[in-house]
């Protein structure tokens, strides 16, 4: 029987859900479990509290995917110059240590393409979290060893749980996901993730009816500054029990809403498993794993040696069957070898994944060491260059010459880009220097006409 496990680790309980497969790669969530934590836990507690409830369950070294809550990551919806996979694999990790104040070798980042248009363009959704969350739940669970381990956003498993129940593409909706003491809220249209967000609500709290109209009606302003999309008409809850129908109550006497709970299993333990059983419904596209790349690596390569040596089983099997069936009739032999090869085949198409992902890693390795594309150039000086500085020519020859022509109000200005471009990451193999900066009257004024140059070191 082949079991998968879905955990969540928040600052109030562990939560595991136990999967079994059942008929064609189909999951069945079988079993739950959940812990209520003490204040302020420590990690050796909840490593010991999570390791017993995984026992108890039947944990043999399966497939384990963590349940990231929305609460340690910054999500952003972007329009990017990009279609491919390389190009928005070098711009997401580029704009990462924009939303965070950490370096961009400090972020772990994922994304989503939404759309692309016409013209190459891109709407994506960006996911940062800091190197340190991850590394403390790969701590957490070091000890038990799982043979394929995936972090995933749960407001992705909020969205899996909400296509399984509405198969059919449909208008914006929005999705609340209730537990006593929090709230996630994710909104998706015609089965894409277009905003998520994370709020506390106590309803043991007086008057927390207003405080969760308040933050609804938040992430209704946020996601129409942010994303511009269709508007939200129809809400539908999942989580806690008797906390959704509370819920459903409330946003019906909201003018412009309707309210009703998304069916699910009814499960009695006080607290919502709804992005738990999401998570392990579906798996979590690659760009969307939140492990360490170098641990994405091994797991890859320990996986495809799984694969060969299954091969390696089946190849043995037709070497034996050969020697063994010289009196077996050539009928029986050509059935036996087409129900080897159909087992084959199979295993190629499930390593094909395996192999994809490789692929991708290894462009997305090389992309690192490669000299700054004209892309990143372009992109580091729009992020770096002053407010007061105006370009008139871009010219870049990739990692050899960077050539920067424009105006500034001042000649500070244009120093200051060159102190930009010499601390910036993307430039740090060139050197810059001010060929020319000359005064000149204009229409509007004084300006200083510029030229920088950029080169390789």
């Amino acid at each position: 029987m082949s079991l998968s496990f879905v955990c969540s680790i928040s600052d109030s309980h562990i939560k595991v859900v136990k999967y079994q497969l059942t008929g064609e790669s189909k999951r069945e969530s079988v079993a739950f479990e959940a812990q209520k934590l003490p204040p302020e836990a420590p990690d050796k507690l909840i490593t010991q509290l999570l390791s017993g409830i995984l026992g108890k369950l039947g944990f043999r070294n399966n497939p384990l995917i963590i349940n990231l809550p929305r609460s340690k990551v910054t999500c952003r919806y972007l329009k990017i110059p990009a279609a491919s996979s390389k190009e928005i694999d070098k711009i997401v990790t580029l704009q990462a240590s924009r939303y965070l104040p950490y370096p961009q070798e400090e972020l772990i980042t994922g994304y989503e393409v939404i759309s692309t248009d016409k013209e190459g363009y891109s709407n994506i959704n960006l996911v940062i979290v800091h190197k340190d969350v991850v590394n403390r739940y790969l701590d957490i669970c070091k000890g038990l060893k799982p043979r394929a381990i995936t972090i995933a956003l749960s407001s992705y498993g909020l969205l899996n749980l909400y296509n399984q129940a509405q198969p059919q593409p449909t208008n914006t909706q929005m999705l609340i996901d209730a537990d006593p003491s929090h709230m996630e809220l994710v909104i998706i249209s015609r089965g894409r993730l277009l905003f998520s967000r994370y709020f506390k609500v106590d309803v043991s709290a007086q008057n927390w009816e207003s405080v969760f109209v308040s933050e609804v009606n938040k992430s209704r302003d946020a996601y129409a500054k942010e994303v511009a999309g269709e508007a939200v008409q129809k809400v539908l809850v999942t989580g806690q029990e008797e906390t959704a129908a509370d819920l459903v109550k409330i946003l019906n006497t909201q003018e412009g809403l309707s309210a009703e709970v998304l069916p699910h299993k009814k499960i009695s333990l006080g607290v919502s498993f709804s992005s738990l059983i999401g998570l392990g419904v579906k798996d979590i596209p690659y760009s969307l794993n939140l492990l360490p790349q170098d641990l994405r690596i091994e797991l890859i390569k320990l996986s495809r040696r799984r694969e060969y040596a299954k091969l390696s089983l089946f190849v043995g099997a037709i070497v034996v069957f050969i020697g063994l069936g010289v009196g077996k009739s050539l009928d029986n032999k050509a059935q036996y070898l087409k129900k080897l090869n159909s087992e084959l085949q199979k295993l190629s198409q499930e390593a094909k994944p395996l192999r994809d992902i490789e692929k991708s890693l290894s462009i997305a390795s090389g992309s690192l060491k490669e000299k700054p594309s004209c892309l990143e150039a372009f992109s580091e000086v729009h992020r770096i260059i002053p407010a007061s500085v105006l370009l008139t020519d871009f010219i870049y020859d990739p990692g050899k010459e960077l050539i920067l022509r424009g105006q500034a109000q001042e000649l500070n200005s244009v120093l200051a880009l060159v102190s930009q471009l010499e601390s910036s990451p993307v430039f740090k193999k060139f050197s810059a220097k001010v060929r020319y900066a000359t005064k000149r009257k204009t229409s509007a004024g004084e300006v200083v006409g510029f030229e920088i140059i950029c080169s390789r070191k």
